[in-house]
């Protein structure tokens, strides 16, 4: 039987708030027609804080 993990919500360790960003790359994929996730970096913004943010990941 297998687990399943529990949801899990990105909060600004700064505000509390969840509208949170990250700094990411997207590859196109001929074959699949459509924008891939390659790449998440470090940097992360917080829009309610409007600047440079630290996450946490959360359960509701």
């Amino acid at each position: 039987m297998s687990q399943t993990r529990p949801k899990l919500i990105a909060r600004c360790t700064g505000c509390g708030g969840d509208n949170v960003l990250r700094d990411a790359w997207a590859c196109w994929s001929n074959e699949q027609q459509e924008w891939e996730l390659a790449q998440v970096f470090d940097h992360a913004f917080c829009e309610a804080c409007e600047t440079d943010c630290q996450i946490e990941l959360v359960e509701p």
